[in-house]
């Protein structure tokens, strides 16, 4: 039996959670915030709604970072911003072409061998804390297959 979830943004607005538990919703997946410590103006809302309805929920951190310092920073950010609610299902970093973008705004290129670093800086600094840290890479749809399949 599938089991399907959601991942939510403020960019959704108001979530229905007792519809969506009702639809049968078997989890949801949260934007936490992005960058150095922009909170997603509904996280809260959204975790404790599901905290509150027993919808088994995890959290993602849309990173900016170009540097293993910012990951870092990025990371304490999170945690910060997460601590407070149960989660049952893994803490997120999100790595897409809009970070590769920001950081080429900046005159930072960014290879698949930084992705990897600064990704798994951010996991490693989340699974000092206890949480089950992964990665969630998506990069532009429009790039190559090549720079899209990054080996996390």
């Amino acid at each position: 039996m599938a089991v399907y979830g959601v991942d939510v943004s403020e960019a959704d607005g108001n979530v229905d959670w007792r519809q969506m538990k009702e639809k049968g919703i078997g989890f949801a997946m949260l934007c936490a915030g992005c960058g150095s410590g922009t909170i997603d103006l509904q996280f809260r809302k959204n975790a404790e709604a599901c905290n509150g309805l027993g919808i088994p929920c995890g959290a993602y951190w849309l990173s900016y970072a170009y540097t293993l310092e910012m990951a870092g920073r990025e990371a304490a950010f999170c945690l910060e911003t997460v601590e407070e609610f149960d989660l049952s299902l893994p803490l997120c970093v999100k790595y897409d072409g809009g970070s590769v973008r920001y950081a080429e705004s900046k005159g930072i290129k960014i290879t698949e061998r930084d992705v990897t670093e600064i990704v798994e800086a951010f996991c490693r600094k989340a699974e000092e804390t206890g949480y089950n840290a992964v990665p969630y890479v998506e990069l532009d749809k429009r790039a190559s297959a090549e720079r899209r399949a990054f080996n996390l």
